[in-house]
């Protein structure tokens, strides 16, 4: 029963996320020139333009790790199942480093080894790369002042809410950037224009999407306003 009430409900969200993304996506390629880093991998492994398998998929260095990688995860999800497979540790932190006040939020940092990570990293750019060990670090000092100023609230709540509003503001600033594109959009949709068929498309794929996962809120017992404005 759970899984035919969750189904449509991911479905719509996903119908919603496709049209989306496809309405942006000259933008995103061709104004923007996003690199799309994730695609660099997949690209290389097809490529078959000489007629041979491309260069990664003959390399004995990447097969190598592949299997040394593949050999420690299977590992570890079997010992997840059965205790006596033994495990390959890929995580640690620098344990206790104050006993109280301020400087415990620096208190148990993890240390995770995760190959897939490290391999990801170098499809990034370096300013991506750069905010992650940043913030991450610049997280520590707000709960540390927090601390220092006895503010009550939760840290796990407060810093939920910081990242709630990051995403809010966010998500205006893209569509303000892309205001001039959406309406353009817009108006080759409604009077006509070489791509008018494909942003008709995605506005109804949008609209049904939205009007859907809204509906199905509805029918679970959701308000419509607080599902119209969360979505």
């Amino acid at each position: 029963q759970t899984f035919l009430i969750w189904t449509p409900y991911i479905f719509l969200l996903y119908w919603l996320l496709l049209w989306c993304a496809a309405l942006i996506s000259y933008r995103w390629e061709q104004e923007e020139r996003l690199l799309f880093p994730m695609m660099q991998i997949p690209l290389e492994v097809a490529d078959t333009s000489d007629g041979k398998p491309s260069a990664i998929m003959k390399s004995k260095l990447m097969w190598g790790f592949f299997a040394l990688t593949s050999a420690v995860y299977t590992l570890n999800f079997l010992s997840a199942y059965f205790p006596d497979v033994p495990a390959v540790p890929l995580s640690s932190n620098l344990g206790r480093m104050a006993h109280g006040g301020p400087l415990s939020a620096f208190n148990w940092i993890r240390l995770d080894f995760r190959p897939e990570m490290i391999g990801i990293s170098y499809l990034l750019a370096s300013e991506v790369g750069f905010s992650l060990v940043f913030f991450y670090f610049l997280r520590r000092v707000i709960i540390m002042l927090r601390i220092f100023y006895g503010l009550p609230t939760a840290h796990s709540t407060f810093l939920q809410f910081q990242a709630g509003g990051g995403f809010i503001v966010l998500g205006f600033a893209l569509l303000w950037a892309a205001r001039g594109y959406l309406k353009g959009c817009a108006r080759q949709a409604v009077r006509g224009g070489p791509e008018a068929n494909f942003y008709r498309l995605c506005f109804f794929g949008i609209v049904t999407g939205f009007g859907g996962v809204v509906g199905w809120c509805w029918a679970v017992g959701i308000s419509v306003k607080w599902a119209t404005v969360q979505f």
